[in-house]
């Protein structure tokens, strides 16, 4: 409706994909930048991947290992690293080459110590980096990755925008994005909806900036 050609990719739990969130290849996310930026309407010089909760990984190991292929990402509810399977801890969430890609079973520790390099390489990303989340989340600690994000950025001095809103009071739903939709009390609810609604309202509006800078940028 803002004038975005916009391509929406499921991983995994539905119809033909893999039922958890297991060994997923990463080259799936590589095929479908490739066919996105084939399309007559997209502009192949502006791909933005996002991703929210467990799919900020997705978007962020996307910029990292294909950064010719992305342009800016936009992580809601975000982690800074590479988590274990989902649901049952049994192995990693994501391989590249047939590898797994490192990951963690420390859950919700912006800096793993059993497997360090489970840090996702954001400084490989050749682009902006949006990034917001919820003070109050009570599912992961999302501002404290967001955190760790910006440092592991600023030590590497990265030399593109990247940007953070952390909101008082709300929780895991900013990863929603869009305001005002109903809600299915999911994996996103930490019960603070009135809080959260009124950051996903904002949040909305600031990411829309974003695109419309993104947008007009050379």
């Amino acid at each position: 409706a803002h004038g975005y050609a916009v391509l929406a990719v499921g991983y995994f739990k539905l119809p033909g994909l893999p039922q958890s969130l297991l060994r997923i290849p990463l080259e799936y996310f590589e095929h479908a930048l490739k066919w996105l930026r084939r399309q007559p309407q997209v502009d192949p010089n502006r791909i933005i991947v996002l991703g929210a909760s467990r799919g900020t990984e997705a978007a962020l190991l996307s910029g990292a290992y294909f950064p010719r292929l992305v342009n800016a990402v936009i992580a809601l509810s975000p982690s800074d690293a590479a988590i274990c399977s989902f649901p049952g801890c049994i192995g990693p969430a994501w391989t590249f080459h047939g590898r797994a890609v490192p990951f963690t079973h420390q859950f919700g520790d912006p800096y793993p110590s059993d497997q360090p390099n489970a840090v996702i390489p954001v400084q490989r990303i050749r682009g902006p980096l949006f990034l917001a989340c919820g003070k109050a989340d009570t599912i992961w600690p999302s501002c404290a990755y967001a955190d760790a994000i910006v440092r592991h950025l600023n030590a590497a001095r990265d030399r593109f925008p990247h940007v953070l809103h952390a909101y008082t009071g709300a929780g895991h739903s900013v990863a929603s994005l869009i305001p005002y939709e109903p809600t299915d009390n999911g994996l996103f609810s930490d019960d603070h909806p009135q809080a959260d609604q009124h950051a996903v309202a904002r949040d909305w509006s600031t990411v829309l900036r974003f695109l419309a800078a993104f947008d007009h940028s050379t």
